[in-house]
């Protein structure tokens, strides 16, 4: 059957569909190093994510998760998933950090969105469960940074002490 015998649109259909069949869902694949975990909760209505970030062998980005909550909130950690696969870190964090900044306005999404992240877009309108698609997105960007200043720290911990002269003799 088409989904437009069901009044549903396209982008209601792809929604759907994510959330009955997740992509990403449960551990990273054999083989993927995990960069990091984190999990998120939606106070508002209990929609709960745990977020794993892996790097594959061949290079690139993977994202696994797990959610207990609604189908809004697990088809927007699918499309992620989805999304993200493959993606060098710059450009996942590129991904993550124009949805987290577009979702909530008015302005048209950027154009080089993969369709499937576009048809999170079309939840706009229902302010209410904007928190739902959020969740992941905002759990993912939260294990990036947590991420990126461990690994600050520990090349900082790594690195040799400066030259520095010491203020006395100075």
């Amino acid at each position: 059957m088409r989904t437009e015998d069901h009044g549903m649109s396209p982008y209601q259909a792809l929604i759907l569909e994510h959330a009955k069949s997740p992509r990403g869902w449960g551990s990273l694949a054999p083989g993927t190093a995990l960069v990091g975990e984190r999990s998120g909760v939606n106070p508002l209505c209990g929609d709960q994510v745990t977020l794993r970030l892996g790097h594959l062998p061949a290079g690139g980005a993977t994202v696994g998760f797990e959610s207990q909550g609604c189908a809004l909130c697990r088809a927007s950690a699918s499309i992620l998933a989805e999304a993200a696969a493959g993606l060098a870190p710059a450009a996942l964090r590129q991904l993550v950090n124009t949805f987290r900044a577009e979702f909530p306005g008015a302005e048209p999404p950027a154009a080089w969105l993969p369709a499937a992240v576009l048809a999170l877009y079309d939840l706009r309108r229902y302010p209410a469960r904007q928190h739902c698609v959020m969740l992941a997105w905002e759990t993912l960007a939260e294990l990036m940074e947590r991420e990126a200043t461990d690994q600050v720290a520990v090349s900082s911990a790594d690195s040799p002490p400066s030259d520095r002269k010491s203020e006395k003799g100075a």
